[in-house]
């Protein structure tokens, strides 16, 4: 099953005789497999199949930061050069979409400490604002994350600077977090 996920056959996964459990102990891997596709459509299945992150050991935040550390490693089909800034792709939209689900479905985001901020930062730091927002909406909206993960991620000009035309957006956001 790991191998369909990775390979993304999302017809093994709808085959009938095909009976998942998700409470199997490798459940988790599976859930992790398919995360790494661009497409959402298996994570989608494997959710309503009663797969839940928030059972993994880290109550799925290892997903998250998997998704977000892998949306901007996008090349541009027509230079074949890695795209550095401002990404905005059909794959990228695909993941910040399973970051919903995933969240939606009791996935948290718990960073360890600076360093996972850090890495998070970084790749947001590549998309275009929007995806910044989308995260920082994602996390507030189903408080899936601390106030201070949020603050922390977004305290460098940098990241400041990125979405800086949606302050007002962003500090309402900020307030609706249960601190």
């Amino acid at each position: 099953m790991e191998l369909a996920a990775i390979y993304g056959h999302i017809d093994v996964f709808e085959l009938k005789q095909i009976k998942l459990d998700p409470t199997h102990k490798r459940a988790s891997d599976i859930l992790r497999c398919c995360c790494f596709r661009d497409n959402s459509k298996l994570l989608k299945i494997l959710l309503e199949k009663g797969f839940n992150p928030k059972q993994m050991e880290n109550k799925g935040s290892s997903l998250i930061q998997s998704i977000i550390s892998s949306m901007d490693r996008e090349y541009n089909p027509y230079t074949y050069r890695k795209e550095k800034k401002d990404i905005d792709t059909w794959s990228a939209r695909e993941k910040i979409k399973m970051i919903h689900m995933l969240v939606r479905y009791g996935a948290k985001w718990l960073p360890k400490d600076d360093r996972d901020i850090n890495y998070i930062r970084r790749s947001l730091l590549k998309m275009k604002d929007d995806y910044v927002m989308e995260f920082v909406w994602i996390m507030s909206e189903y408080q899936t994350c601390t106030r201070a993960s949020i603050e922390m991620l977004l305290k460098t000009p940098k990241i400041r600077s990125l979405v800086s035309q949606h302050a007002g957006r962003l500090n309402e956001l900020m307030a609706a977090f249960n601190s």
